[in-house]
């Protein structure tokens, strides 16, 4: 007997040739890059289908895009930060490749800490800081004191610096570096398969130290 309460697919579909025929139905899923595309397929356990294919399907836009902080300018970044980043100052930039975060002073012993996702439009914060050092005032600094969109290039000549095998920058942290070093500058992080080490610039882009060792030192 015929089965009931079918619903027919759209499109144009062979009659079956014998009442114990049965159509399934299932959903593939299929992920291009992170746009999640639903495709029906109508298959049948004793033959194929025929199924209509609408032309053009209208799917969602991504909202998470490609971005490298490391390799390009990240001052663009700041302007999610409060205050402007310059009012009031910082105690540190740090510029992970896909992130960036900003200890901003709120008064002259605390801190909040920003976290920015250029590539995904958010950004978290304020939070407080906890353990505030007691040279805040010290170690406070505006972002119009370095030049920001050094950070690719420095990044080049850490690599260079170091020749680590396979080595790869994977964060710089700008601030001072008291009681070691009073002025405001970049540290370039780079880690490879089996070592790592790190190369301070001015805040001119100069090289200060490698790997704590100051340039010119035997």
């Amino acid at each position: 007997m015929p089965l009931r309460g079918t619903v027919p697919l759209r499109g144009t579909m062979p009659r079956p040739p014998t009442p114990t025929r049965i159509l399934v139905v299932t959903a593939a899923l299929v992920v291009a890059g992170s746009t999640l595309v639903t495709v029906w397929v109508a298959r049948s356990l004793s033959g194929p289908v025929a199924v209509e294919v609408p032309e053009s399907v209208a799917f969602p836009t991504a909202t998470t895009r490609p971005v490298d902080l490391l390799g390009t300018d990240p001052t663009p970044a700041l302007a999610a930060v409060a205050g402007g980043i310059d009012v009031p100052p910082v105690r540190e930039l740090i510029v992970y490749r896909e992130y960036l975060v900003a200890e901003v002073a709120t008064t002259a012993t605390a801190l909040d800490r920003w976290v920015v996702w250029p590539g995904q439009g958010r950004t978290t914060g304020p939070d407080p800081v906890r353990n505030v050092p007691a040279d805040l005032a010290d170690q406070l600094f505006t972002a119009s004191e370095v030049d920001l969109s050094l950070v690719p290039r420095l990044g080049a000549d850490a690599i260079r610096q170091l020749q680590i095998d396979a080595g790869e920058v994977t964060h710089v942290i700008i601030g001072r570096q008291l009681p070691f070093d009073e002025q405001v500058g970049f540290s370039v992080y780079v880690t490879g398969p089996r070592e790592s080490g790190y190369v301070r610039f001015d805040a001119a882009g100069s090289t200060f130290s490698v790997n704590g060792r100051p340039v010119g030192d035997s």
